[in-house]
């Protein structure tokens, strides 16, 4: 069922530009209008510290991509004094929950696997926060949900009063666990901090690697007339291993496909990417992709050749990457978010120098959908729940 964004968007609130305590607010709905933002949110963000998935980079090569007719962009601009103080980059849709379509603000960076999305800001972030929250329920009102995915637990979001008023319902998420590695260190007193058992499972398998029947190599390839072969490769490795077909993988579907791509190419050309391979022969049987953004690496997508697995190509591989890392100038390696089961502790978690919670946030807007929500999840839960035992 399509739902008509007329619901979405009143007369009064599709005026583009609002005047709210000393910020003059610009809504950006339209890909022409981001477009013409692109100068403007270029130079904001190179002196702010954002994060990529908030670049202009991502987020209007994921709007591309990934949109349907049922998603409005939805990128808020602050100004002080005409010149930009943030920019919180959403969408909003018309999203079916249970049975209830509710309108739903997201960050645009949750697409293509966005990692900790956030506005971009160079004031005070609780300041925009309270402002966002005034916008919202002040001028505009027809939504019924924001999601925001993994919050820092020090955001003014979690622990502050922001959107705690009756008008809304926050609710809080469970608590996750973001990994970094800080790249100040030497690599050898880094390396001297792992366990000795994380040391041990990469020296093993690096040894296991060379000692093939065939010899092995390490490549790196950062050219942007290399970068649409090197992506081939990569899907080509991926979709051999079992990832194959999985929604969330660089070549899992045609949308994501062309949206790494896409985004590779970009980067590559700005000398924000690149693609590392180990060669078995002529088999790739390892690969990693990494973005780079100011002082950060992001450890983007690994995958390697079932064929291999004793030999632990992706740590061995990581590795590698990691040892040329250090000296070179950026300031931390980004793991992103993975999943560590309790019987099993993911090798990265051994690696790993720091790590920060975070928290997903829900938000509420007090209204009839949200009710009638609410009310369809308590019968939902009701429903399912067995009856007792008679004894």
């Amino acid at each position: 069922m399509n739902f008509c964004f007329d619901v979405v968007f009143s007369r009064k609130e599709k005026s583009m530009r609002h005047i709210q305590d000393d910020f003059e607010i610009e809504v950006i709905d339209s890909e022409a209008r981001l477009d013409d933002l692109e100068p403007e949110y270029l130079n904001f963000q190179d002196r702010c510290n954002a994060s990529i998935y908030s670049s202009y980079l991502f987020v209007r090569t994921a709007w591309r991509h990934f949109h349907s007719d049922r998603d409005q962009l939805f990128v808020l601009v602050f100004r002080l004094a005409h010149q930009i103080a943030a920019i919180a980059p959403f969408k909003i849709a018309v999203e079916k929950i249970y049975f209830a379509p509710l309108r739903v603000i997201r960050f645009i960076s949750q697409w293509g696997e966005g990692d900790g999305p956030s506005i971009i800001t160079s004031i005070d972030e609780s300041l925009i926060w309270t402002q966002i929250e005034k916008f919202l329920s002040d001028t505009y009102k027809i939504w019924d949900l924001i999601v925001l995915p993994e919050q820092p637990v020090e955001s003014p979001l979690h622990n502050g009063t922001i959107f705690n008023t009756g008008t809304f319902q926050k609710r809080i998420g469970a608590l996750g666990q973001s990994h970094y590695i800080a790249l100040g260190d030497s690599w050898d007193a880094y390396l001297a901090a792992r366990t000795k058992k994380a040391r041990a499972n990469w020296t093993r398998g690096r040894k296991k690697l060379f000692a093939l029947d065939q010899p092995c190599s390490f490549e790196c390839i950062v050219s942007s007339e290399q970068i649409s072969t090197a992506i081939e490769r990569y899907v080509a490795l991926e979709q051999r291993s079992w990832k194959k077909g999985m929604d969330f993988s660089v070549g899992g579907n045609e949308t994501q496909s062309g949206f790494y791509k896409d985004l590779l190419t970009r980067l590559s050309s700005r000398g924000m990417a690149a693609l590392y391979f180990i060669t078995y022969g002529t088999e790739d049987i390892a690969s990693l992709i990494t973005y780079k953004f100011k002082r950060t690496i992001y450890a983007v997508q690994i995958t390697h050749s079932d064929k291999f697995q004793q030999l632990s190509l992706g740590l061995v591989l990581f590795v590698e990457v990691l040892k040329e890392l250090f000296g070179s100038g950026f300031s931390e390696l980004d793991f992103l978010g993975f999943e560590s089961t309790a019987n099993r502790r993911h090798w990265k978690i051994d690696w790993a120098s720091g790590s920060r919670q975070r928290v997903t946030l829900n938000v509420y807007n007090n209204g009839w959908r949200v009710y009638a929500y609410a009310l369809e999840k308590m019968i939902r839960s009701r429903l399912s729940r067995k009856p007792n035992s008679i004894n």
